[in-house]
């Protein structure tokens, strides 16, 4: 099979899909190098976006398309010493560990529940022939660059598939690094297929963890979610402001399921998290929570599209951003409800807290109703600290600096909070509250 190479006004996709065909010609596995084949043709089919492209509508990705990126499969060498470091929860057993697009599997932790999860490699699941066909369906419909160009670049992806009947009562941790070569600009591009059967139910918190600079996180998770199915999922963006960090979320939702998740987000030179979610069956319920703190020239980009397919399903979205210096932050964000879909129920709300007159924060909520019995809402702020509260702390004692560092802590905390699950909670302020508290001292 040959791989057709298309050129475009940016000239770069022929080095991301040398970069596939390198990676075919030390693989040994005729299945993934199939896989790797056909997810090229698809990413030169949909080249990088320019800057009229709707879904970059706020972003702007030509400088990361045009630098020669290449991949990094060197281990870290003080590894065990990081997950350490990084652990969110009291039960080290429940950790999987990915470096570099790669599973470890003897650094991870899953004997306490073996009964209740299996965890694989994509080169075994795509030997299951019912498997194989849904993941190379997957490319085919496929329709963001970057997620195709993670499947382009997959070294060996990870299927977890949580049995059906399972309660998981301890979280499970996803510990995701990444670390950069000293000598050149690096892309890592970590590929989770994550099944939740029927009566499940699990809470995966994913911390990301960055090393050097100059380097290029493209992290994808497909999620199904079958009847009846709990997903509790928290993400944290751990990457510095030397990097680019874009995510990929592709949900879809079967009977009565239920996905609640979190992104906490630091910044960096840009971060981009999409997420397309599709409820097709009745009662399926979808909420997206967001929280980002920026400085500097850091930009945080969501850009969010929630397809209600059947009745009596529900959707919420709330984003927060608080916005210092020259940072820049923006939600593009549609819910559709198609016909048929009666007794929806879907909000939207983004506020975004500038304290800088130099920051910006675009919005961008929108609705496409093609059902009448529906109940639908959106709503966005931008604004500063409120001068009533302001005064209300100072009446109380508090001088400006201690109120102005309350208000905003306050903020971030109301969404930081709808984590259920205290170790995070810690982990999520030690990233932004602290960083807030120095931007303020």
């Amino acid at each position: 099979m040959s791989i057709n190479i298309i050129e475009t006004h940016m000239g770069s996709e022929n080095h991301f899909i040398g970069l596939s065909q390198k990676l075919n010609k030390v693989s040994s596995n005729n299945l993934l190098n199939a896989y790797r084949e056909q997810a090229s043709r698809r990413f030169s089919e949909l080249k990088f976006p320019s800057r009229k492209d709707e879904m970059f509508s706020y972003v702007d990705t030509r400088e990361l398309a045009s630098i020669p990126f290449d991949i990094n499969s060197k281990e870290l060498e003080d590894i065990d010493t990081i997950i350490q470091e990084n652990k969110f929860h009291l039960d080290v057993e429940n950790i999987i560990v990915i470096q570099n697009n790669n599973y470890l599997e003897n650094k991870s932790r899953i004997s306490s529940i073996k009964d209740k999860i299996s965890v694989k490699s994509f080169s075994n699941a795509l030997e299951d022939d019912e498997l194989q066909k849904y993941l190379f369906g997957l490319i085919n419909r496929e329709h963001d660059v970057f997620a195709s160009l993670n499947y382009s670049l997959i070294q060996d992806g990870l299927f977890i598939d949580i049995l059906p009947d399972s309660k998981i009562d301890n979280p499970i941790q996803l510990i995701i690094l990444s670390n950069s070569d000293e000598n050149h600009a690096t892309i890592t591009c970590p590929n989770v297929f994550l099944r939740l059967g029927h009566h499940s139910e699990v809470n995966i918190s994913v911390n990301t963890i960055g090393s050097g600079k100059n380097y290029f996180h493209n992290y994808l998770l497909n999620v199904v979610l079958y009847e009846n199915a709990h997903l509790n999922y928290h993400y944290i963006q751990g990457a510095g402001n030397h990097s680019w960090h874009f995510t990929k979320l592709n949900a879809t939702l079967y009977k009565d399921s239920r996905f609640n998740s979190v992104y906490a987000s630091t910044g960096g030179k840009i971060v981009r998290h999409h997420y397309d979610a599709h409820l097709i069956e009745d009662g399926a319920d979808f909420n997206i929570n967001g929280i980002s703190v920026l400085k500097d020239q850091e930009q945080v980009h969501n850009y969010v599209r929630v397809h209600h397919q059947a009745p009596n399903c529900n959707s919420n979205q709330t984003f927060r951003n608080i916005i210092l210096d020259k940072a820049h932050s923006s939600v593009d964000t549609t819910v559709v409800v198609h016909e048929g879909a009666q007794q929806t129920k879907s909000a939207q709300l983004i506020n975004n807290l500038m304290l800088s007159e130099d920051g910006r924060a675009d919005t961008k909520p929108n609705l496409m109703i093609y059902a009448d019995d529906v109940k639908c809402s959106h709503g966005a702020t931008v604004g500063q600290i409120q001068e009533d509260q302001l005064f209300y702390l100072k009446s109380r004692g508090l001088t400006e600096q201690d109120a102005r560092a309350l208000l905003t802590s306050s903020f971030a905390k109301s969404i930081i909070e709808r984590i259920d699950h205290k170790e995070v909670i810690q982990k999520v302020n030690g990233l932004l509250i602290s960083k807030l508290e120095a931007c303020n001292g």
